[in-house]
Formats: structure tokens, C-alpha cells, sequence
């Protein structure tokens, strides 16, 4: 792993340090390399990032805007709606088939008056389409209520086959929700310790079932790290279901 760690910048090193060991014993070396590199290469290309913004904008919720920031500290009174503005542009770029930038940290962000100013980083991918739409019916599934969406983006995720027992699903649905608070999806306490552990526990089932997932798992590692990153620092529990439900479920025109 410490090879491969070196792939990317320092300052994104932490994002793998929360993903956990077991991630890279069933994505392959090979995989994993090439989209460490990847990321490296798509952080010097500030043309591409530009051509992203575009891109992104219009998914983007009422109330956050791209521009420059200058004070990334967020006022205490304005915590709650902070938080689920970012989690909201979170499910917002899991339905951009474009690409998504990956960085949520707070530095990238500003609170200003009444809205949410955010300076995207460079890191940027685009998921494989197939993965995208697997994951978002999976959050789409869960925060519904829709069993059958959830059953039906796990399986195009790769993360069960449809002989899979319902006991077999209902253990991987739990190690794969956890990061979400699937025991409270309305008062969500995101603890990077916490979810950094339960992550490492999901990868560790998978391994112990023989099961080899795409390099796509690794950037969605980096993008719930970058999250949680972000939210851990106001330590205030969110309505995730709210801030999902009123992307996910919205319309498109």
C-alpha cells in the first residue's frame, strides 16, 4: 500500500489513510495504481477542472454557487444549514454523468450570508456509468424506501449476484450503510473515526467473501473521506435523508 500511496499528492494521502488497508487486498494493484495516478494527473489539469465546473453548475442546489474563497470558518448559527448544503452537492455530482470533483473539504468552502460559495479542487474523475448508477440507486433505494432500487444498484455495483440469500444481503447492506447512519438517516452524526472503522469492516467482508470490486470503490473512498472531513469539523448531527430525498427525488427537466 505505502507504494501505491505515493501515487498521489501529500496533501490527498489522508483520504487513503481513512479508506483502510483492506480496500487495496481486493482492488487490484494494477487498478488502484492506475487510478492513483489518475487523480494525480487530473489535479495538474486545471483546464479540465474548468471544463467540469460548467458541467456541474446547473446539478448544483439553490443556495451554493462557485466562485473564490477567502474564510472557509463557518459561523456557529449557520452550521445545521452548511452541512446540509454540502451534503446536498454530494448527492448532487452522484447524478453527473460528466465527472465529479472529489475534494469536500471545508477549506473548499465558504459560508457566505445565506449561501455557500465553494472553490472545487482539481481532483476530479468520472465514475464508470455503470458504478454511477449503481450507487445512486443504492442512496435512491435506501433513502425511498425502495428495497428493490437498493437491491438492484448493489448488484450493478458488483457487491452481490442475484443467487445472493436475503441474510447475505441484509449483512452487507448494514456494513454498507453504516456511513450513512442507516439507524437514524434524520440525525446523522458524522464521525470520521467511526466511519473509517466501519468502512474498513465493509472491505474486510468483502475480502473474506472472495469479492474483487473495480478502482471506482477507491474514488468513492476518497469522496466519503473528503465528506466526512468536512462535516466531523461542525459536529452537528444532519437529516441526510432530507438533504438526499430533495436531490435524489427531485424531477429532471
Amino acid at each position: 500500500m505505502f507504494g501505491i500511496k505515493n501515487l498521489v499528492p501529500k496533501e490527498f494521502q489522508v483520504f487513503l489513510k481513512h479508506i483502510g488497508p483492506s480496500a487495496f487486498k481486493i482492488i487490484s494493484v494494477k487498478e488502484a495504481s492506475s487510478a492513483l495516478y489518475g487523480l494525480s494527473q487530473s489535479y495538474l489539469n486545471s483546464k479540465e477542472a474548468k471544463a467540469l465546473q460548467v458541467k456541474v453548475k446547473p446539478l448544483l442546489p439553490k443556495g451554493v454557487e462557485m466562485g473564490d474563497v477567502s474564510d472557509s470558518s463557518v459561523p456557529a448559527n449557520a452550521e445545521k444549514e452548511y452541512g446540509h448544503r454540502i451534503l446536498q452537492i454530494y448527492f448532487s455530482q452522484i447524478q453527473s454523468t460528466e465527472g465529479l470533483f472529489l475534494d469536500l473539504r471545508q477549506k473548499h468552502f465558504q459560508w457566505q450570508e445565506d449561501h455557500l460559495i465553494w472553490q472545487p479542487s482539481n481532483l476530479q474523475v468520472r465514475l464508470k456509468e455503470s458504478f454511477r448508477q449503481g450507487l445512486h440507486s443504492v442512496y435512491l433505494g435506501f433513502y425511498s424506501d425502495n428495497p428493490k432500487e437498493l437491491d438492484a444498484g448493489l448488484l450493478k455495483m458488483g457487491l452481490i449476484k442475484e443467487s445472493a440469500s436475503e441474510q447475505e444481503k441484509q449483512e452487507l447492506k448494514q456494513l454498507l450503510l453504516d456511513h450513512v447512519g442507516s439507524d437514524s438517516p434524520t440525525a446523522v452524526n458524522f464521525e470520521l473515526q467511526k466511519f473509517s472503522d466501519s468502512f474498513e469492516k465493509f472491505f474486510a467482508y468483502l475480502k473474506r467473501n472472495n469479492v474483487k470490486l473495480s478502482a471506482d470503490f477507491l474514488h468513492l473512498g476518497i469522496y466519503l473521506v473528503s465528506l466526512y472531513l468536512n462535516l466531523d469539523s461542525i459536529n452537528q448531527p444532519l437529516n441526510v435523508q432530507k438533504s438526499a430525498q430533495e436531490i435524489l427525488l427531485k424531477p429532471t427537466s
